[in-house]
């Protein structure tokens, strides 16, 4: 009975003889395919087969490693008007714009407003002056009040309108006669004031 060993041996010296008559066999089938490619003036390209070329290339993208991805320059965002270094806006800021709290005005394509707000020191703008509110003229007010008045309403909304119009017409009465008072109590008050005399030294 044969051990296991020997079995082994066997086995190994077989799979030698199989790959030398494999190796034999396909040295026999290349060069007659050789022969026929001549023959018959062929390609690989013809026969559907990959190049000499494309083989090699497969071969070594078996063992290629994975292609790195290459960083490209990306677009600058931000520039510095002194020295006009830009920044793309990635990675680790530069200096001179770590320290700003608004990157606004180092924006390339900044909007006009806030470019001029860049340029324009912050101290040196003053704020807009507020706009007095357009008084309407007491005449006006009368006009619009008369004219809802003419208007067709109802009894209570006519009694209404009729008491606006009145109170506004006494109000413009009034105003002259206000004004006169104050102008007869200026002098008045100015002539009983009395001189004060220099005293001498």
């Amino acid at each position: 009975m044969a051990t296991l060993s020997a079995i082994q041996k066997q086995i190994a010296d077989l799979e030698k003889q199989a790959a030398a008559i494999q190796k034999s066999e396909i040295g026999a089938a290349t060069s007659k395919i050789k022969e026929l490619m001549a023959k018959y003036h062929l390609t690989a390209s013809d026969l559907g087969l990959p190049s000499a070329a494309g083989r090699k290339s497969a071969k070594l993208g078996a063992t290629k490693r994975k292609p790195v991805a290459r960083k490209t320059a990306g677009i600058p965002k931000f520039r510095d008007p002194k020295t006009g270094q830009t920044w793309t806006g990635n990675g680790k800021a530069p200096g001179w714009i770590a320290g700003a709290k608004n990157r606004d005005k180092f924006l390339i394509n900044a909007p006009a407003a806030v470019a001029q707000a860049a340029v324009a020191p912050a101290a040196a703008t003053k704020p807009a002056p507020k706009k007095r509110a357009a008084k309407k003229s007491v005449a006006a007010v009368a006009k619009v009040n008369a004219a809802k008045a003419a208007a067709p309403a109802t009894p209570a909304v006519k009694k209404t309108r009729a008491k606006k119009a009145a109170s506004a017409s006494t109000a413009v009465a009034k105003k002259p006669a206000r004004a006169a008072k104050k102008a007869a109590a200026a002098p008045a008050s100015a002539s009983t004031a009395a001189p004060v005399a220099a005293t001498p030294a």
